[in-house]
């Protein structure tokens, strides 16, 4: 689930904050503006934090994979939603690839380095054929060897010509965003960024994603 469904879903078991005007003006004591768009990874923390507070009961996290290659592959998978080429971000549906498109087919692939490099290879190409550009320059700068900076220009490529991004340059958008510079982003920062860039990226045409 991301942050910003959690916080609504959170906003529904709370009754004093069903009406949009004392919903805002919780959202602006807790973060400084009126709107749940757009917020930094502190001011989403903060607004959960008061929600919990509130007596909004706690998202339990569904089981998840387990194993030395599990957290390489759901962030991999999660990825390839925030880029719109899957449908489902939940584990299942991770598994559910791997039997049908990586062609493995048995329950302990997870925990054998040939059958999850071979999901994790079919999953960057994959993300390859979407725009993301895995090589790095000898002469980069070092933020642009992060996983995040790649897919997030992936998804910029896509979704920069619309509303609210068209006319905004990609580092400029991402100051907006995080108040950062770039070679101050942390690993953090760029999942925020990419799951952010994801939330408007899926609400395109089919056609648009490509």
């Amino acid at each position: 689930m991301s942050a910003l469904k959690a916080i609504h879903a959170k906003r529904r078991q709370v009754h004093s904050l069903k009406e949009d005007d004392d919903w805002r003006a919780f959202v602006e004591k807790h973060t400084g503006q009126r709107s749940t768009r757009g917020l930094s990874p502190s001011q989403t923390k903060a607004l959960l934090a008061a929600l919990d507070d509130m007596g909004a009961p706690k998202i339990k996290p569904k089981a998840k994979l387990s194993g030395p290659y599990a957290t390489k592959l759901q962030a991999l998978w999660i990825s390839c939603w925030n880029l719109g080429l899957v449908r489902n971000p939940r584990d299942e549906a991770l598994m559910a690839f791997a039997t049908h498109q990586a062609k493995v087919d048995h329950a302990n692939w997870i925990r054998d380095h040939r059958d999850a490099m071979a999901v994790i290879e079919a999953l960057k190409s994959m993300m390859e054929r979407a725009g993301v550009d895995w090589f790095t320059y000898p002469d980069a700068a070092s933020y642009e060897a992060q996983p995040g900076y790649k897919i997030a220009k992936a998804q910029w490529a896509k979704i920069s010509k619309t509303a609210p991004y068209a006319g905004s340059t990609f580092h400029g958008y991402l100051f907006h965003l995080v108040r950062k510079n770039m070679n101050e982003l942390s690993r953090e920062d760029w999942i925020y960024i990419m799951n952010s860039f994801g939330e408007s990226l899926r609400q395109l045409p089919t056609e648009a994603r490509k």
